[in-house]
């Protein structure tokens, strides 16, 4: 059973419950996430099983896109609506400046990951050095913002959509937008709308895919080169074919790609694993066969 399944994940689970629930499910252990989310967010997380779970590393780079539910007037302590409020204010944004604040975040941007975070610096994790009271330096990330879409406002809560680049924590945004304002804010609602080529409109809750038979759950099965489809793609001949999958280098000077790109290899159209092309030789990078 190999293949990709996207699981619209329900609150107050972890990526890693989402993969233990799944190993039961289906009785597989070769079953693998593409990037947590947090516990209070929802929404799209990708999970590749079987063979697939040697693709996870290219699924991860993927561009989000999320719908969240900011509030004004409080700060938390993990930026969202589970922390301890540290700071109230009454003051509140209106629309127009709400829009101005959030449209400047567009473009690349450095952001410093919360305390309250799965991040590990010097080999311990942010959350459980915040979990003692410690606040430790970290170092910014480069991170993008594409686009944003405002869904609805009031002034204490609105709803916007934020196309992003991966890595990006929406709840420190939140928090970010709070302080330039001056009204402090947090983030009360996440969900994850795509990852990807992964959309919610494909998804299933665990609750929900564990009530169908064996033959329902396969066809919610993706193929494993859906999530690699912007790879160039190349069909193997018979003979070089079995010399690739032995970890024998092909020449290959007619092919038209710059060094070191990942190519999708098929033998008898069937997909057989990622290729690399490095100074006109082709070799196998990942075999799925």
């Amino acid at each position: 059973m190999d293949g990709i399944l996207i699981v619209d994940k329900e609150q107050n689970w972890t990526s890693h419950d989402v993969v233990a629930k799944l190993r039961g499910i289906l009785g597989i252990k070769k079953i693998g996430h593409t990037g947590t989310l947090d516990p209070m967010a929802t929404g799209v997380l990708p999970i590749c099983i079987g063979k697939a779970t040697k693709l996870c590393e290219y699924l991860t780079n993927a561009d989000k896109v999320y719908r969240c539910t900011i509030k004004f007037g409080k700060a938390t302590t993990t930026q969202d609506a589970w922390g301890e409020v540290q700071k109230i204010s009454l003051k509140r944004p209106d629309l127009k400046m709400f829009r101005n604040v959030l449209m400047n975040f567009k473009g690349e941007q450095k952001q410093v990951p919360p305390m309250y975070s799965a991040i590990k610096i010097k080999g311990q994790k942010l959350y459980q050095l915040a979990q003692q009271g410690k606040i430790i330096e970290r170092p910014s990330r480069n991170i993008t913002f594409y686009d944003f879409k405002i869904l609805s406002f009031t002034q204490d809560v609105a709803e916007f959509e934020c196309h992003c680049s991966k890595g990006t924590y929406m709840r420190t945004l939140c928090h970010d937008i709070g302080e330039i304002i001056g009204s402090y804010a947090y983030m009360s609602d996440l969900k994850r709308i795509s990852s990807g080529p992964f959309y919610i409109q494909n998804a299933i809750t665990i609750s929900e895919f564990s009530k169908l038979d064996i033959e329902f759950m396969k066809k919610y099965f993706l193929p494993m080169d859906f999530a690699i489809n912007d790879l160039f793609k190349l069909e193997l001949k018979e003979e070089d074919y079995h010399r690739i999958i032995h970890g024998v280098k092909i020449y290959t000077p007619s092919l038209n790609c710059e060094d070191q790109k990942l190519i999708r290899l098929y033998y008898l159209n069937k997909f057989i694993g990622i290729g690399i092309f490095e100074n006109k030789f082709l070799r196998i990078k990942k075999l799925l066969i």
